[in-house]
């Protein structure tokens, strides 16, 4: 008799570990940080849509100068809800006692599909994004080696999931800057959330975009 209960033991014992190793799975799933280093990141969500939360906004820690924000957000209605993709950023900027003029971006973007029918993971997301410095003989940096371009005035990065295990993407960024030594009027940005579904062979997306004088 205590050879099979300890042997009912072992197995229960057992099975809590398989449970909580499939659980464990499960939660890094849901989650997936595909890269966060020097105040950017780059985050997948799957799992329950009911328990998952919107990224904080990552605003600059220190304000050197006056901020403005842009922010704007974008719904298309599809199947039983919508494709959603929203940003917020602080926009830090000295045109008038320093020299270059300057303007730095930081903030978060996210895309996500709220629904359920015709499936309930996209099975691609892309997210594609630009920051614009207006003004005269202007120049941009940006952070290396977390998937920013640039050319002229305008910062431009790009993200995708072809998993097709999950529903929201969130970019994390910081570090946008654009500089010139005669004018920097404005800064315009513009976020364009797609998600692909498989099962209807569509494409649904959402664009968001906002502008603020430097002035």
């Amino acid at each position: 008799m205590r050879r099979i209960q300890k042997l009912a033991v072992v197995v229960v014992i057992g099975t809590l570990v398989a449970v909580l190793m499939s659980t464990a799975c499960v939660a890094t799933k849901e989650e997936q940080v595909v890269y966060n280093r020097n105040g950017n990141a780059l985050i997948f969500y799957g799992g329950d849509k009911t328990t998952t939360v919107e990224t904080q906004v990552l605003l600059p820690t220190e304000l050197r100068s006056p901020t403005k924000t842009l922010s704007a957000s974008r719904k298309t209605y599809y199947g039983n809800a919508y494709v959603k993709t929203q940003f917020t950023s602080a926009v830090e900027c000295d045109i008038w006692f320093s020299y270059p003029l300057w303007a730095e971006v930081a903030g978060t973007t996210y895309t996500y599909w709220g629904g359920s029918d015709p499936q309930y993971y996209s099975s691609r997301i892309q997210l594609a994004e630009s920051w614009t410095f207006n003004g005269v003989s202007v120049s941009v940096s940006y952070p290396p080696g977390v998937q920013f371009s640039g050319s002229s005035r305008t910062i431009e990065w790009y993200g995708e999931d072809t998993s097709g295990d999950h529903w929201m993407m969130t970019h994390i960024y910081s570090g946008l800057r654009g500089e010139s030594w005669i004018a920097l009027t404005s800064v315009r940005q513009g976020s364009y959330g797609s998600h692909y579904f498989e099962t209807t062979s569509t494409w649904v997306s959402a664009y968001a975009t906002d502008g603020c004088s430097t002035a």
